[in-house]
């Protein structure tokens, strides 16, 4: 059911978590803040646990195999799309790369990459953090050049924070 697979999520969350912190921003409430956005929005349980996992697999020692076998292949795809490759040292390559691998997996994974950048942006605005805002922008302009603004509301919600400056 939902409710066991988002509890499941928020468990392999704080597991594999514990000590992990972006050195960015707070990365559990991050997760959390992102499912619970996509949830109160009325996304599929496939985006909204995609939401919850997104970070992950960039965080921690390798849970692909329990990601698709606990939420199955839609879930671990849309996860390891939103996953930066830490191998691409360019950062602007590296978010064009998360950015189009998304787009390759097709619209969840763009919702789930956007409702990621969208939090960023709000937390780096909360606490002030100019280029953090300013890179949450960024990969807003990306992630827009790939979709309709129009077929999402999340896209609009993008183009606010790109005008909020």
């Amino acid at each position: 059911s939902f409710e066991e697979k988002h509890k499941r999520a928020i468990n392999l969350m704080q597991q594999n978590l514990k000590d992990i912190a972006n050195k960015n921003k707070p990365l559990i409430p991050h997760l959390l803040r992102v499912g619970k956005y996509l949830y109160n929005n009325n996304y599929s349980e496939t985006i909204v646990n995609a939401g919850l996992l997104h970070d992950l697999i960039e965080w921690t020692d390798n849970p692909e195999e329990i990601i698709k076998n606990d939420f199955g292949e839609e879930v671990y795809n849309i996860v390891l799309a939103n996953t930066k490759n830490r191998d691409i040292e360019n950062i602007v390559e590296r978010q064009k790369d998360y950015v189009n691998r998304c787009a390759r997996v097709g619209k969840d994974a763009l919702i789930v990459k956007s409702a990621d950048t969208l939090d960023s942006y709000h937390y780096y605005f909360e606490v002030k953090k100019d280029k953090g805002m300013e890179r949450s922008r960024i990969i807003a302009r990306l992630i827009l050049e790939k979709v309709d603004s129009n077929s999402d509301p999340i896209f609009k919600e993008l183009e606010r924070i790109i005008k909020n400056k």
